[in-house]
């Protein structure tokens, strides 16, 4: 064999291997170079077109491959149900009680800054207030039917105040001149006895006394009936009213009727009555402030935005001494407050991840993300994650053409 011969025997399977390599290297450096279009632009010759396979095929079709990749990671790596397990072991109670520790902690430290607190203090203010509004009457009525907190604090009321009450003397005349002076006036007595020395009750009066009237006194009673009396002093009060009025100011006057009553209220002392009717003074007494509450707990609630309770909640707030708050209310405060974002996130938390994830938007984030790598930072990421198997394709394909070289060699040989 010639020495020519065995040079090509040799040769042609390491050219095959070369140009195998070559090619599935150039390949790959194709999938991302060039980074840009190349234009060929002759103007002497008017020629002007794009250079095919430029840019490469990862920088063309970024955006495609950015829509791709989100997708693959919102619907298929990252799904609801991966995130609810992971958020699952995240709100451990330890979890909770820490971040509930860290978050109070942060609002009381925030509290002792007197110019930030001045700052926000109207805006805790005005959320507070709308808060009020919105939820007062409902927690009103809640708390007024459902709770025994509001009949126990009446309950209280009535034994430490009503039951105690005393009435001073000054108040007690100057309650009992009010009464006289303008609601039991002359004029109003007189039209209340009219109304009561009707003809069906003087008859009642006249047969009552008639019955019960012995000896002298039933001869008298027959004599000078009741009737006739109790109709002549209507007869007087109907057809002289001015002088019936001044009549019946004189009798206040002179039986010291006034005195009297006020006597009356300054001595007056509802232990002295039966249990029984203070059981059933104290019932009247919640019923009506409980059913005053629930009708009027609109009203209520509106009171709370207005501009002076707004006012008033913004002086309490900037007044807040965090310093002197009792270190174990806080520490149950706190644990209160775990304890009802413990039960709410676990009753909850499915539908927060459903509602949140699409808020989040994920897809788009990702999209945005992989879109705003530079051309050169793409192919540095995927060449880090695929190095290895992009290497072995070029040595694959020294190796398909080193065999493909050899295999040309053996034909040769044989022709």
């Amino acid at each position: 064999m010639e020495t020519g011969s065995i040079i090509t025997i040799i040769m042609t399977p390491l050219f095959g291997a070369l140009i195998g390599y070559f090619t599935n290297w150039l390949a790959i450096k194709m999938l991302f170079r060039p980074y840009t279009k190349w234009c060929l632009n002759w103007q002497e010759l008017n020629i002007k077109f794009d250079i095919p396979f430029t840019p490469g095929l990862f920088p063309k079709e970024q955006a495609r491959l950015a829509s791709k990749v989100a997708q693959t990671v919102t619907h298929q790596l990252l799904t609801p149900d991966d995130i609810r397990n992971i958020t699952v072991k995240l709100i451990t109670p330890d979890n909770i009680d820490l971040a509930v520790d860290k978050i109070v902690d942060s609002i009381l430290k925030e509290f002792q800054n007197i110019r930030k607190l001045k700052d926000i203090s109207v805006e805790i203010a005005q959320l507070i207030s709308a808060f009020l509004k919105q939820s007062a009457p409902g927690i009103i009525e809640d708390a007024t039917r459902k709770s025994p907190l509001v009949r126990e604090f009446l309950d209280k009321a009535f034994d430490n105040i009503i039951l105690n009450l005393r009435i001073p003397e000054k108040t007690a005349q100057s309650i009992a001149d009010s009464f006289f002076d303008h609601i039991a006036t002359p004029n109003t007595i007189r039209n209340w006895l009219l109304n009561i020395l009707s003809e069906e009750n003087i008859l009642k009066l006249n047969k009552l006394v008639q019955e019960h009237s012995k000896g002298g006194y039933y001869i008298i009673s027959r004599v000078v009936t009741v009737k006739s009396i109790l109709e002549n002093i209507k007869e007087y009060l109907k057809t002289d009213p001015e002088t019936a009025n001044e009549t019946i100011e004189e009798v206040i006057k002179k039986v010291n009727l006034k005195d009297k009553i006020a006597l009356s209220l300054v001595n007056l002392d509802l232990h002295n009555l039966p249990y029984s009717t203070v059981a059933l003074l104290r019932k009247y007494f919640v019923d009506l402030l409980t059913q005053y509450l629930i009708d009027n707990s609109k009203q209520l609630g509106d009171k709370f935005s207005t501009e002076d309770m707004t006012q008033i909640l913004t002086d309490r707030i900037i007044r807040f001494d965090a310093s002197a708050v009792n270190s174990q209310t806080l520490d149950t405060i706190k644990r209160e407050i775990a304890s009802f974002i413990g039960k709410y996130l676990e009753r909850e938390v499915g539908n927060l991840i459903e509602q949140a994830i699409p808020a989040l938007g994920l897809d788009q984030v990702v999209f945005e993300k992989v879109v705003k790598f530079s051309p050169k930072r793409l192919e540095e990421i995927i060449m880090d994650l695929s190095r290895k198997e992009l290497s072995g394709i070029q040595i694959i394909g020294g190796i398909i053409g080193f065999a493909i070289g050899c295999l040309s060699a053996v034909m040769n040989l044989l022709v």
